[in-house]
């Protein structure tokens, strides 16, 4: 179990509220896997007496991430919001704004139940439900594994190690040629990448440059969700289009 620690100055302001998503996030790491945790209280007290000042709005829910791969799928959605230190009168506003809006649909809801009370040992469904989970974070794990090797091994595309997600990021190596080309197109280089991949192979990838990616590194993102034989062969297809791509403009 990793825990996660957020960390910030609180100073004069002890207001501020800070939300902490999913309290317990399968991880895709081999085996045996990491489970990220996550805190009502995501950062270290600074002061016992300031604690209790300090209101914490949890989200609790289905995301489009590694919860659906265990008790649900994308596109089911439903959650909670776990209220803890918040001033009751700002708490009534709260429960005013939710009370209008609309509740997500009863599939949404019943996921959600599962994600937050799966079953116990000794519970009828407990066996098939651990199987089925080990079945799904081994099949990831595999996945990460794969995405990993295959694409360090092409010159010029590095990838870390798949751990929290159902996605890889990896960064790039460019040449200048291509900067130009991307410049005289007005697109971020690794945007100009990514839609020549999507022109030339049908593989659509997200450029990095909409992630906050450090200034002069170029990355794209891709999902390891297909299954292991068909993104073996996607994986092999983009190595090989980037190689091309670099030989084009070098």
């Amino acid at each position: 179990m990793a825990p996660i620690h957020g960390s910030f100055s609180i100073g004069s302001h002890p207001w501020i509220p800070i939300p902490n998503p999913h309290p317990w996030i399968p991880s895709v790491a081999p085996s045996p896997y990491v489970l990220i945790h996550g805190f009502p209280f995501p950062v270290p007290p600074p002061s016992p007496p300031l604690l209790p000042r300090i209101p914490f709005p949890v989200p609790r829910g289905i995301p489009g991430g590694s919860d659906p791969c265990l008790s649900g799928r994308c596109g089911l959605r439903g959650g909670y919001v776990e209220v803890v230190n918040m001033h009751p009168e700002v708490k009534a506003e709260l429960s005013k704004l939710v009370s209008v809006r609309l509740c997500p649909p009863v599939p949404g809801q019943m996921v959600l139940d599962a994600i937050m009370d799966p079953p116990k040992p000794g519970d009828p469904s407990y066996e098939r439900f651990q199987a089925e989970k080990e079945a799904v974070l081994s099949a990831l794990a595999e996945k990460a594994r794969l995405t990993q090797e295959i694409f360090n091994r092409t010159p010029g595309i590095h990838c870390n190690p798949v751990q929290g997600a159902m996605y890889s990021f990896p960064r790039i190596d460019l040449p200048d040629k291509a900067l130009a080309a991307a410049k005289e197109k007005q697109q971020a280089p690794d945007m100009f990448f990514c839609m020549r991949l999507l022109e030339e192979t049908g593989i659509c990838v997200v450029p990095g440059s909409g992630f906050g990616q450090k200034e002069g590194t170029f990355h794209f993102r891709m999902t390891i969700l297909p299954p292991t034989d068909k993104l073996k062969i996607l994986l092999e297809k983009l190595s090989a289009f980037y190689t091309k791509f670099v030989q084009e403009f070098s």
